[in-house]
């Protein structure tokens, strides 16, 4: 569990269960309270590397908008209407690629406790769609801090035609313990090579320990995603890659993996010159950006996508592999 030696807490937001959850988990954490949680996450002249590493927590009450449009960036995987929520805001990660800090000004944790709002905007939809609860954050990370992650199974439960995805980098699939599996709920596991992930995935679980985490929900019955993204260029990264894909298949039968999903790293121009000014702790961005698009990314993007993708349709059909920029 993450430790935190301060709370930020809305007065509004103080009586609602889910607050008094996660504040019954950090006895030991200094409390104050604010009035609304951009007083303190919106303040001028923050540091998100500074903050990342005295990451504080704030509760607060989410207001409308409760959904989202995904981006046309984004897999939508065959949904016309797709949609994504942000029952958290930022991650105990610090991946060096992460898109986050080139759009908000602190790195502190957000946890919002107005659940029934998010679920009464899902039930507003009636026909099929398909929802990212995990766009700016990572759920199963902090389940023993907020169980927001049992909450959208629970809720899952009644809305036979979205189709949820909780993305994550966490091994922690004890959340599924006792629970039956869902049809319309899909675990995706972003994985990377274990040269990446020591470089550019700091505090995150070891990719060997996500793919167990996956043979897990797999053998539970769950419907497990593979996403394999952001693809870097590190050195004999094709090697490197094509080793990750042919150890997750080692483990996990071909034949139950649900899709997959591979991706160059890209970021929106604006958060790349962002953060290329103020990121001199990695050579991630250290490279002679090209376009695709409204987007940064490698020149040979084209390339590498296709690469790794290949590698995957060795293991599973064309129609379960997704990505390539659009």
């Amino acid at each position: 569990m993450a430790v935190f030696s301060r709370i930020y807490i809305e007065k509004e937001a103080l009586a609602y269960p889910l607050a008094q959850a996660v504040l019954t988990r950090l006895p030991q954490a200094r409390r104050v309270l604010i009035d609304h949680y951009k007083d303190v996450f919106n303040r001028p002249h923050q540091d998100f590397r500074t903050q990342k590493g005295a990451q504080q927590l704030i509760l607060a009450l989410k207001r409308p908008p409760y959904l989202y449009p995904l981006s046309p960036l984004c897999e939508t995987y065959g949904y016309e209407r797709a949609y994504y929520t942000t029952p958290v805001l930022n991650c105990p990660y610090d991946c060096d690629f992460c898109f986050l800090q080139g759009v908000y000004p602190s790195a502190h944790l957000v946890i919002f406790v107005n659940e029934g709002d998010f679920f009464g905007a899902a039930r507003n939809e009636t026909g099929p769609f398909f929802l990212s609860v995990t766009y700016e954050n990572d759920l199963m990370a902090l389940e023993g801090l907020a169980p927001w992650t049992s909450r959208w199974l629970d809720f899952a439960k009644e809305m036979p035609h979205m189709e949820m995805e909780i993305r994550t980098r966490s091994a922690n699939a004890g959340v599924l313990r006792d629970r039956e599996p869902l049809p319309n709920a899909v675990l995706a596991w972003s994985l990377s090579p274990q040269t990446a992930a020591a470089r550019y995935e700091k505090r995150a679980p070891a990719p060997a320990d996500r793919i167990e985490a996956a043979r897990r929900a797999l053998a539970a019955g769950w419907r497990v995603r593979l996403c394999i993204e952001p693809i870097v260029r590190i050195p004999r990264w094709e090697e490197a890659y094509r080793d990750l894909i042919v150890s997750v298949f080692d483990t996990l039968p071909p034949e139950k993996v649900d899709s997959a999903v591979a991706d160059v790293f890209r970021m929106g121009r604006q958060g790349f010159d962002s953060i290329f000014k103020s990121r001199m702790d990695t050579d991630l961005f250290a490279f002679r950006p090209g376009s695709a698009g409204d987007s940064v990314t490698y020149p040979e993007y084209r390339e590498m996508g296709h690469s790794v993708r290949e590698m995957l349709l060795r293991y599973l059909p064309p129609g379960n592999v997704y990505g390539g920029i659009r």
